[in-house]
């Protein structure tokens, strides 16, 4: 068995254990995810027999008229209709509960597919995480599941390049008080923190992340207490950097993006997510919305097929795919809500992805 079991909130085995493996490589803890029994059942494409139910009702009724015998243009429209159902039946449930040590994290309503990996790396003993991805694609989200999941306090904050290496870890106030950063009592204490923008973030402060991902000790030189100038990282502190690029400069994309020392990149080797747009959470916002719903995600997916290919600097995140729902919901029509979407762009870029 690997590290990580599924088992059902009701009726699972408890608490986790640990791994026996070969004696040249040292045991690790277990991580379990547990979900509702019900969900589990539905996911194995076995849901419990509902009286009444009309989704079963219209599915005898659909295949009594096949049945019946119809034209081939019905027959693949139903054909194409069961294979989509059984897609949704057998897909990975979204809320989930994550055990790590025996210790239990809160239920984690439409869970990420990256979420589990994440929460298998901390089982296992990563403690620095990378996420790469575009802008407005869940990181933040992520990183607050994360902590949810173990059961740890969350806090973050964003670099520029105006950022200081005070910032990060504290520094001296007018009255000549050192003033300790959130990340000083995250690292300290215990949580998941999360650097996001970290490829954004100039060299005095990556200097600093580094020393303090390095040894499992953070130096503060200029406390006013002597005593504090060097403090121990609590063993349950999970540290994510979170940025656009993979920390090797500047793309296309994301021009304002310096590289980042090998040696601070090196921290995180084995850690290493890339998070893109959930297909998942889209179509659930404009589900609600029919076939104009569907349309929009359609043209949002097409626009950044052609981003990525035509190298247009332009973004089309799951922030467009919520404004556009919300558009839809206020009786905006398809051309209006595709000019909103585009507002800012040339005619050059417009020629180049609409």
């Amino acid at each position: 068995m690997g590290i990580f079991d599924k088992v059902p909130l009701s009726g699972g085995s408890g608490g986790s254990s640990m791994l026996t493996a070969p004696a040249a490589v040292p045991s690790v803890p277990r991580a379990k995810v547990e979900r509702p029994a019900e969900r589990v059942a539905v996911a194995s494409g076995s849901a419990p027999a509902v009286p009444n139910d009309r989704a079963s009702a219209a599915a005898a009724a659909l295949a009594a008229l096949m049945a019946a015998g119809t034209d081939s243009d019905l027959r693949a429209d139903f054909d194409a209709l069961a294979l989509r159902v059984d897609a949704l039946a057998n897909r990975e449930p979204a809320a989930v509960r994550f055990v790590v040590n025996d210790r239990p994290g809160a239920v984690i309503e439409g869970a990420r597919p990256e979420l589990s990996a994440m929460v298998r790396r901390v089982a296992c003993g990563f403690v620095n995480l990378w996420m790469s991805g575009p802008a407005g694609s869940g990181k933040t989200t992520l990183g607050h599941d994360l902590a949810k999941a173990l059961g740890r306090p969350f806090g973050f904050q964003s670099f520029s390049a105006a950022s200081t290496e005070g910032s990060l870890i504290g520094s001296l106030d007018a009255q000549g008080n050192y003033r300790e950063s959130a990340f000083v009592q995250a690292y300290e204490n215990g949580g998941v923190y999360l650097l996001d923008e970290v490829d954004a973030a100039p060299a005095e402060v990556l200097v600093a992340i580094n020393a303090a991902l390095a040894n499992g000790h953070l130096a503060l030189p200029r406390h006013t207490d002597p005593a504090r100038r060097i403090i121990k990282r609590h063993p349950d502190t999970v540290v994510i950097a979170a940025g656009n690029t993979w920390g090797t400069g500047a793309t296309a994309q994301y021009c304002g993006r310096a590289p980042i020392d090998a040696a601070t990149l090196d921290r995180f080797v084995g850690a290493r997510f890339s998070i893109g747009y959930d297909a998942r959470i889209e179509e659930s916002i404009l589900e609600p919305y029919g076939a104009d719903g569907r349309t929009i995600l359609g043209m949002v997916r097409e626009w950044r097929e052609k981003l990525a290919s035509t190298r247009v600097q332009k973004i089309v995140s799951t922030r467009a795919v919520i404004a556009a729902a919300r558009m839809l919901a206020a009786g905006f029509s398809l051309p209006e809500i595709e000019s909103e979407l585009t507002t800012g762009w040339t005619t050059e870029e417009k020629g180049k992805v609409l």
